[in-house]
């Protein structure tokens, strides 16, 4: 008779391990599905931003350029006005 109450103790206190063990890895499932959706989102908001330094890196070049041209025609306009100023 003992016999048969150790098997089925060990018998229901597997079933109870084995609950267990499914419960634990359905948690960490939904854990893993959670993550992953945060990384995508994560990596889709850094996307966003990267695309924004690339056309403000754009902006600065070509404001850049400007300027150079802007310090070139000054340049110039300068050295016109003191070649005036020493024919004066």
């Amino acid at each position: 008779m003992t016999a048969i109450w150790l098997l089925i103790g060990l018998f229901v206190g597997g079933g109870l391990v084995f609950v267990v063990c499914r419960a634990r890895q359905a948690a960490a499932t939904t854990d893993i599905v959670d993550l992953t959706a945060r990384l995508a989102s994560a990596v889709a908001e850094r996307d966003q931003h990267l695309a924004r330094v690339h056309e403000l890196e754009r902006e600065l070049v070509a404001a850049r350029g400007e300027l150079r041209t802007d310090i070139v025609q000054l340049e110039a306009a300068l050295e016109h006005e003191r070649a005036l100023a020493e024919e004066k």
